[in-house]
């Protein structure tokens, strides 16, 4: 059985995590599993599947706690900090390029770009090299530049989305290829739609757009004090939404609920009518997918280039120019037309097939058997 030796940078809760995780599912039945993390968490999140797992820092990135350091001017925490901070960066470095150069797998797959490089330098020769990417480049030339840099030397380049593929295609020489993300819940309990609560999941980060969300549910409460809003996640944006919240007397009818797995999060899901996405950017939209799988609707605005794609430019659920007002509008015209609602769902649950596993599955095997 050929080998594929998986690189991360830690376990906990990401993106890129929850990606490997779904990776892992497809690919074990086929292939000896290897995921090499650099950080080890605290708190594992997700289930990697079928893979043997190895770790090259008993210990996490510290650069949170460094810089809140610097924030409260707290001179003995930053040089504590500053110099762990240091001694992690080297560790980083020096131990992840000792284990590249000692894989004997058959294929490496990387999820970040310091990987990329390292493995283009260092690994076998005979290897194949698969880079993915998972983030969306928002235009930025400093980001786009890098990105490009560090795939020179990788035999593939894998694209979560149509639009990054396209983008990215014809300005690299290494082969880009289109493989979408997977969703890997099922969900038995679908929503009945009979409820005023709406829910949406992701990090609490400005490019969630979070604090508009609160925007959207001032609008809403204004019409409606019945309707709840339910925000599974955490992160840095959390004290800002908790003001906010209090700001505009919406204690009682917008509820943070901090991280959960993914079966809390499928009960949430089954339990409300409508999912809400206010993202500036998303490389690709999963969470509309569960959202689709629990038979809840959708809203996103069109600022989400994932949400475009696995909406399919679907312009009744589809909000543009970021309209906060428009947004509360098609919130309430959903929840007061409950036979709207479910036809409208009938609709959309459709798109969401493509995304499976087992047709992502097919995607990533028809790739693997290039070799």
């Amino acid at each position: 059985m050929e080998k594929i030796t998986i690189l991360a940078l830690h376990d906990g809760v990401g993106g890129a995590e929850k990606y490997i995780s779904t990776l892992c599912l497809m690919l074990k039945d086929f292939y000896e599993l290897e995921i090499i993390f650099t950080y080890k968490s605290k708190d594992k999140l997700y289930d990697f599947s079928g893979a043997k797992i190895k770790y090259l820092i008993n210990d996490i990135s510290n650069r949170k706690e460094f810089k809140a350091a610097i924030k409260h001017f707290n001179l003995i925490k930053i040089f504590k900090e500053g110099y762990k901070s240091i001694k992690l960066l080297y560790l980083k470095r020096m131990r992840n390029i000792k284990a590249i150069k000692n894989i004997k797998s058959d294929y490496i797959i990387t999820t970040r770009d310091f990987h990329n490089k390292y493995v283009g330098k260092y690994a076998k020769k005979g290897i194949i090299k698969i880079a993915t990417e998972h983030n969306h480049h928002n235009n930025n030339k400093k980001y786009i530049t890098k990105t490009l840099r560090c795939i020179k030397k990788m035999d593939y380049f894998v694209l979560v989305s149509k639009e990054l593929y396209d983008f990215y295609k014809n300005k690299t020489s290494t082969k880009c290829v289109y493989i979408p993300n997977a969703y890997d819940i099922q969900i038995e309990e679908k929503s009945k739609l009979n409820n005023n609560k709406l829910i949406s999941v992701g990090r609490l980060s400005n490019e969630k757009g979070y604090l508009d969300l609160i925007e959207v549910m001032k609008k809403v409460y204004s019409y409606d004090k019945k309707i709840e809003l339910f925000i599974i996640g955490d992160g840095p944006e959390k004290e800002l939404l908790i003001d906010k919240i209090a700001k505009y007397n919406l204690e009682k009818n917008v509820h943070l609920l901090g991280f959960l797995n993914s079966e809390n999060i499928s009960k949430y899901l089954s339990k409300s009518s409508l999912f809400i996405m206010t993202s500036y950017t998303e490389s690709f939209g999963i969470v509309l997918l569960e959202a689709m799988e629990a038979g809840i609707l959708p809203i996103a605005f069109d600022s989400a280039q994932g949400a475009c794609e696995v909406l399919e430019n679907d312009r009744e659920i589809l909000i543009p120019n970021r309209d906060i007002d428009l947004m509360a509008k098609k919130i309430l015209y959903f929840l007061n037309n409950r036979s709207k609602l479910k036809e409208k769902v009938k609709l959309i649950t459709k798109k969401k097939e493509k995304y499976s596993i087992k047709e992502v599955q097919k995607l990533w095997i028809k790739l693997l058997e290039k070799r």
